[in-house]
């Protein structure tokens, strides 16, 4: 009743004007204000929302169900504690039960927190208390039971909710039950799951949990994978306290997903999979295996198989991953396991991120460090690291590997470990995974100038670099190549009229095992079993050539521009010895981008090439007038890309072939108009 009393004495003092609002104000001078006795706010239901931030999670939200529809909320209108810690309010909006935002009438308010952390320093020992912690930490995260959740109308502020008025003072405590009351929506769309080891006298199951990028289903081909290892803490059979303890839910936000946004892909599957002990665990039991022994003897663990069959069921699950970029990463014990998968599987894995890893570098032989040497790997750590001090593990082994002649291997040496969810906070030097999900990995050593481990100083970790950008690129047969920049104009394709006899060599063993050479011809559309007279008009391969065996063309423009070169091609050397008796031989993929299998010259200039090429299955399908013929599906073709500049008038363009290669045809996209002088490579002799 005093509500509507007080909205007719305003409208009354509008009406008749001044002179009756101050009598009516003169009346209630000597009238006593009634206090307002604080309430309990009636609610019927109180969840908690659990995010993960580069500290930890906490509980940055609480969903109230109230008994009507609420209205009058703001940032200002609640007050929040959680446990001990007074928490700063970032919003209050009406919402859905899982804390959505809605724009309709709802029964539920949220209240959200801002992420904060406090610094502390004992003796030196640096790190952080985050407010509103749901773990509970005694060498391992657990979920705590409980929390108590204090909810407070601030001073002067009110709500509505249904046909209830709360006003300041009024409040709700509530003790969650963690396990029952939690919403955790970074990782509500994962996919979790389960996978029991058994073989080797083990018994062992594992929890697994995978994200797929939106879009990943109908996008332009394959998307890479990336794979996360957890450290000790988070271990267990609970899989959320692995993707919230490390962040691991940053790999499926947009400043990491980016990097793999290319080429009309979705992005990058995400996997993480959790033990029920910790990865340096021995013999199941929770022993640890990271005794310095100092004889270089492996520093084994009882999950290795078990892991691999996590990681391998997954991929052969989904055809989708594209199995040339798997990337395999985790810290301290998940650091510790991504180089034991590295010693026992090391060639599934196209690069490996070690974060502050526990891979002692006493256990770890000289054979270990040359079976490695060649592998793409980027060493992430802090030098204040107290848990796993950087000059028994990564410093000596990174030192090592340089030594040994890597030429792939990176690291990033922080002084300290200082994030960006809570400015200006100093963590625990061990805590460098935060670097990592914060996308904050920017600079590396230059390696050409490490002399040995005394050089390795965060002083001298200046240059210039990404361990994302880095990673995205990674494939196990080389660089995956920068997107050729665009270029407007028209396109002209350029293929030969009939199937072209090789004036390249390969080589074959006569029955006395002596090397030979034999010309060979590769027919691309179908099979041709005549001499290169008869060969019919579906044939359209411009070669294959080999062994230093060149095609050359000319290309006339009409003015001097830019082009884009496009090489239709497939690679087709060898796994092993090729031997012309007809038989189906597989090839190996070729990264043009090295520049073993071709060279492009474009007037006298070489042009880099860049591309993936598949390997080629031929199969021998006769002897012809100038050798062995081959056959080989078209779907087996790639392509490779250069930009090309071409002066006004003739350019002549030379296409040199290292290694076995097969070309189908060449499309050169110009501002110009092009025409081409196709080369008569089908009168050439085969070259001893």
């Amino acid at each position: 009743m005093k509500k509507v009393t007080a909205a007719i004495s305003l409208a009354l003092a509008l009406s008749f004007g001044m002179g009756v609002l101050g009598a009516c104000g003169g009346d209630n001078t000597d009238k006593p204000v009634t206090p307002h006795t604080p309430v309990t706010i009636d609610a019927s239901s109180v969840r908690i929302v659990v995010h993960g931030y580069e500290g930890g999670p906490t509980v940055d939200g609480v969903v109230l169900g109230l008994g009507g529809n609420v209205s009058g909320v703001s940032k200002d209108t609640f007050t929040v504690t959680t446990g001990n810690d007074k928490r700063t309010v970032a919003d209050a909006y009406v919402s859905n039960e899982k804390g959505e935002r809605v724009t309709g009438d709802s029964s539920y308010v949220t209240v959200t927190m801002n992420y904060e952390a406090s610094a502390y320093n004992w003796g030196g020992y640096k790190g952080a208390n985050v407010l509103g912690n749901p773990f509970t930490y005694s060498g391992m995260n657990t979920w705590s039971q409980s929390m108590k959740i204090a909810v407070k109308v601030a001073d002067g502020k009110s709500f509505t909710a249904g046909n209830k008025t709360y006003e300041g003072g009024d409040s709700l405590t509530y003790t969650a039950d963690i396990a029952k009351d939690r919403i955790v929506p970074q990782t509500a769309s994962w996919t979790k799951d389960s996978v029991h080891y058994t073989d080797e006298g083990k018994d062992i199951t594992l929890q697994r949990a995978s994200w797929t990028p939106e879009g990943a289903a109908t996008d332009s081909g394959k998307d890479p994978l990336v794979i996360w290892l957890h450290g000790a803490g988070e271990g267990g059979t609970d899989i959320d306290i692995d993707l919230l303890g490390n962040e691991v839910t940053a790999l499926t936000d947009t400043a990491i997903q980016s990097y793999f946004k290319q080429d009309g892909l979705a992005g990058a599957y995400v996997l993480a999979v959790q033990t029920p002990t910790m990865w340096m665990d021995q013999d199941g039991q929770g022993t640890y295996n990271h005794t310095d022994v100092g004889d270089g003897s492996p520093q084994e663990s009882w999950y290795t198989e078990a892991l691999w069959q996590a990681i391998t069921t997954y991929v052969e699950s989904n055809p989708d991953v594209d199995t040339n970029r798997i990337y395999l990463g985790g810290c301290s014990n998940g650091g510790y396991m991504t180089m034991n998968m590295m010693f026992h599987y090391g060639e599934y894995f196209a690069a490996y991120y070690p974060t502050c890893e526990a891979y002692v570098n006493g256990r770890i032989s000289d054979e270990m460090i040359g079976q490695i040497k060649d592998y793409k790997i980027w060493f992430i750590l802090s030098n204040d690291d107290g848990t796993v001090a950087p000059d028994n593990f990564e410093k000596p082994t990174f030192d090592r590997l340089l030594k040994a002649g890597a030429s792939d291997v990176h690291m990033t040496l922080f002084e300290s470990v200082v994030g960006t969810d809570a400015p200006g906070v100093t963590y625990d030097g061990h805590w460098s995974w935060i670097y990592v999900f914060n996308d904050g990995v920017k600079k590396e050593f230059d390696n050409e100038k490490v002399t040995g481990v005394e050089y390795l100083t965060p002083a001298n970790c200046t240059k210039d670099a990404s361990l994302w950008q880095w990673m995205a690129a990674q494939k196990k047969d080389g660089e995956t190549p920068t997107p050729p920049p665009a270029i407007e104009g028209t396109e002209y394709t350029f293929e030969a009229e009939k199937g072209v006899i090789t004036n390249g060599k390969t080589q074959q063993y006569d029955w006395q095992t002596s090397e030979v050479e034999q010309p060979v011809t590769v027919e691309t559309g179908t099979e041709w079993g005549g001499d290169k007279d008869t060969a019919g008009p579906e044939v359209t391969a411009l070669g294959y050539f080999n062994g230093g065996a060149t095609v050359t063309f000319t290309i006339t423009s009409d003015k001097e521009c830019d082009a884009l070169l496009t090489l239709r091609a497939a690679s087709t050397e060898n796994e092993t010895d090729l031997w012309t008796g007809g038989s189906t031989f597989t090839v190996k993929e070729a990264d043009l981008s090295k520049g073993e299998h071709a060279t492009l010259a474009v007037n006298g200039t070489n042009v880099a090439l860049a591309g993936i090429l598949p390997g080629l299955s031929l199969t021998g399908i006769g002897w012809g007038d100038m050798g062995w013929i081959y056959s080989a599906p078209l779907k087996n073709f790639g392509t490779g890309t250069a930009v090309i500049h071409l002066n006004e008038g003739e350019n002549t363009i030379v296409l040199t072939a290292a290694k076995g290669f097969n070309l189908d045809k060449i499309v050169i996209k110009a501002d110009a108009t092009l025409t081409w002088t196709e080369t008569d490579n089908s009168s050439r002799v085969p070259q001893a």
